[in-house]
């Protein structure tokens, strides 16, 4: 508008003023169009060069973090921020990976929005437009965090390439009301320019780690492949995962699915790992029941990972997370041909993680490589253990093979087996023929001497071992409903017992035991002392034909000798009765000895010899 004033009283403008005004009002609006036209076009060129340039800067790297350390740098340029993220699409969530402008910048990276969510990062996502939020404290619970309390404006655009969301940029302002349509228009621009340069860098990044991930394998397979040794193959492998998922700890459990329990086999902690969680006890014993994360991962074969607060898991899995100060696990199953080998476990204590599928793919690429090398070691173990245990077995039945006295033998027996079970003691007993009991003659770091002692039928390991003629492993002895009283004083934690048979013929029994807290006798160990009990079954029995062979030789040698005697005092009534008295008393010891002849004359008997002691 002109405006036109006149101080003078009176004073009327004329037709003619008035056109001239006119004629100056509408030039003067040309000419404020061409500068606003001109104003207009300068902003616009400068907000393309400016975003030509920010672009330029951006698409000059293929490394992820460093393009969006330029993406954040050059966006300030665009829209002056407060602070800003950029934000990834995740499976169901929006992750920051990387932050300008926050206090402390560690504490942001890796946070997580539910998509879909409350939070107007779903929005944005949902609707593929910018969104503005200009009054932040009466709408999204979100901005109250105390992360987010500093932000009064904000605005989030999507970043699309090729019709594809792939995540957003989000800016922030400490000032209310501060983000126009403008502002929305330029972040879109250029975020329609850096997407692309972000998805470059994540395809070039993955092309990199695929690669990283393929030199992994191939060392971790060099490295698995170096031993064939079980427990260095399990410690190889806990590493490698570890290292392989820059994880702060990895452990490899045995899974026992008969008995249901895990049992801790290796370990291996990063550099990072915290003191309470490098505590964790190598041998340790969980129950599946408690931990059936574990059987789920075996069941499903696939990679589940979980933090302690997570929804779903049990207390003791919760539990043990807190109790080592862990803030995530990934659980993976180690299976070969069908077969669960073992559980891979691994920790990250740093942070709360959400491991990638990427990352679940090279572990689970990882442990099954894995699986078929800890099969092939442990057949090998396996057959070499046997191959030793075999030459114990001939070396110990060569000494007691050797050892024809039965007490020395039956000691002997005890001992070797013992030994043989890498133990710390035990009993033999042999069966009584005629109370069918059994009666224990040696007994070998027990405590106390148990020899002597008789025990019933069914009465502890090794009565029962003479009832049912089948061998017993008894994990605790302690704790087992059929322990004998007679053996309340002893330290007695495993035991095993089986019988001495030869043949059909139940001879007798052996038991051994363990008092530490971590020996659990095996179905290998029972079957070494079951071949090694036949062994010495019949050894026994060969020591008793030889004591045997022996009494009848020396009764023999006494009643050859009794015979010369008689003959050389056949005129000599008494010495013949004496001579017979000799050898009778070293076959038969009595306390009485009489002879008596028949007298035909008087038809009767008479005793011509008598001693009583």
């Amino acid at each position: 508008i002109l405006y036109l004033d006149s101080l003078r009283p009176g004073r009327a403008f004329t037709g003619e003023e008035i056109q001239v005004a006119v004629t100056l009002a509408r030039q003067g609006s040309m000419a404020l169009e061409r500068a606003r036209l001109y104003e207009s076009a300068r902003q616009r060129a400068y907000e393309a060069e400016t975003l030509r340039q920010a672009t330029a800067a951006v698409a000059a790297t293929l490394n992820q973090r460093e393009a969006i350390e330029r993406i954040l740098e050059q966006l300030e340029r665009v829209v002056p921020y407060d602070s800003a993220s950029v934000q990834l699409l995740r499976d169901g969530y929006l992750e920051i990976v990387g932050g300008r402008g926050w206090p402390d910048p560690g504490n942001i990276l890796g946070a997580c929005f539910p998509v879909p969510g409350d939070n107007p990062n779903t929005l944005v996502i949902e609707s593929r437009s910018p969104q503005v939020v200009n009054e932040t404290g009466s709408t999204y619970a979100s901005f109250k965090e105390p992360r987010h309390m500093h932000i009064r404006s904000w605005l989030g655009v999507p970043l699309i390439v090729h019709e594809r969301v792939i995540g957003m940029l989000a800016v922030d302002s400490n000032h209310p009301g501060y983000f126009t349509s403008d502002h929305a228009r330029l972040v879109a621009a250029f975020a329609d320019q850096v997407a692309i340069a972000i998805e470059n860098s994540r395809l070039y990044a993955e092309i990199e780690q695929r690669l990283n991930d393929l030199s992994r394998l191939y060392t971790a397979a060099q490295d698995l492949a170096a031993s064939l040794d079980p427990h260095v193959v399990l410690e190889q492998l806990a590493r490698h995962l570890t290292q392989a998922l820059n994880a702060t700890s990895g452990y490899i459990l045995e899974a026992d699915l008969e008995n249901r329990t895990l049992k801790v086999l290796a370990e291996h902690f990063g550099p990072d790992a915290n003191p309470a969680e490098r505590n964790a006890d190598p041998g340790s014993v969980y129950s599946l029941d408690e931990f059936p994360t574990a059987l789920h991962a075996f069941e499903n074969s696939e990679a589940i990972s979980f933090s302690y607060d997570s929804p779903g898991i049990t207390e003791s899995e919760a539990h043990e997370l807190v109790r080592y100060e862990a803030k995530t696990s990934l659980i993976l199953p180690i299976i070969a041909r069908g077969k669960l080998q073992g559980i891979a476990e691994i920790w990250e204590s740093r942070r709360k993680r959400v491991f990638t599928q990427a990352e679940k793919r090279l572990a689970q690429a990882l442990a099954q490589h894995a699986a078929g090398v800890i099969e092939n070691a442990r057949l090998f173990n396996t057959e070499r253990m046997r191959a030793r245990e075999l030459d114990a077995l001939r070396a110990t039945l060569a000494d007691i093979s050797t050892e024809l006295q039965l007490p020395k033998l039956q000691r002997a027996i005890l001992e070797r087996a013992v030994a043989l079970m890498s133990a710390t003691g035990g009993d033999l007993g042999i069966l009584n023929e005629a109370s069918r009991e059994l009666d224990i003659v040696t007994s070998f770091n027990m405590g106390k001497d148990y020899a002597g002692v008789r025990m019933r039928k069914g009465e502890g390991a090794m009565g029962l071992v003479i009832e049912t003629q089948q061998a017993v492993i008894i994990p605790d002895y302690q704790r087992w409903e059929g322990r004998s009283p007679q053996y309340a004083g002893a330290t007695i934690h495993a035991a095993i017992a089986v019988p001495l048979l030869f043949g059909e013929r139940l001879m007798g029994a052996i038991g051994i035991n363990d008092a530490s807290l971590n020996r659990q006798f095996t179905q290998s160990d029972l079957h070494l002392l079951t071949l090694f009990a036949q062994q010495a079954a019949v050894a026994i029995q060969n020591a008793r034909l030889y004591e045997a062979a022996q009494d009848a030789a020396e009764r023999r040698a006494i009643l050859h000798k009794a015979s010369q005697e008689i003959v050389a005092s056949i005129l000599d009534p008494e010495a013949i009765y004496t001579a017979v008295h000799l050898a009778a008393s070293q076959v038969m010891p009595t306390e009485a000895f009489t002879i008596s002849l028949y007298n035909e004359s008087l038809q009767m008997i008479e005793a011509v010899y008598l001693v009583d002691r």
